[in-house]
């Protein structure tokens, strides 16, 4: 077993005050960060977040209903699956629904983010259950272990009814 001598512990305790004393990462670092982490067990290199996806931060956090329309491979998922994470971690409770045009794409979108989760050293004491909370990993569903949740939705139906009735 390892034991620890005075300067480790001085270290330790150093860079804990450290931590403690950086103020909380923006929306953008904290999305960049578990990007990060997710791409280092693909075999691809990771490619920083650009300018784009800081305007979508700023166009987010006027809690204004914000649509993102690009071309493929601009990582609108990417970001939005760390969005929400980022959400899901720092507000207690925060509530969200993952919507699609198919119950399948949603399911497949949180297996996604579960993975995004599973990969993130900021993110992995938030998926996994403690004394007096469980986090639940479910297909439809991902509970964090702060009370924080997502679940899968569709509009498929509500867009076929629309449909049908135009007819």
């Amino acid at each position: 077993m390892y034991k620890a001598d005075q300067n480790d512990i001085t270290r330790l305790v150093a860079s804990a005050l450290d931590l403690a004393s950086e103020k909380p990462l923006t929306m953008g670092e904290f999305a960049e960060s578990i990007l990060q982490s997710y791409m280092d067990q693909e075999p691809t290199d990771f490619v920083p977040l650009g300018d784009m996806h800081r305007e979508w931060e700023e166009l987010f956090n006027k809690g204004t209903h914000t649509a993102i329309m690009c071309a493929r491979g601009h990582l609108k998922t990417s970001w939005s699956l760390a969005v929400l994470a980022y959400h899901m971690a720092t507000f207690k409770n925060f509530r969200a629904l993952y919507i699609s045009a198919t119950l399948e794409q949603a399911w497949d979108k949180l297996e996604q983010f579960e993975e995004l989760c599973k990969r993130s050293w900021r993110l992995e004491g938030y998926v996994r259950s403690t004394d007096d909370r469980r986090a639940v990993w479910r297909k439809g569903a991902k509970y964090f272990n702060n009370g924080s949740r997502v679940h899968g939705a569709s509009i498929g139906k509500a867009r076929d009814a629309y449909e049908a009735s135009r007819c």
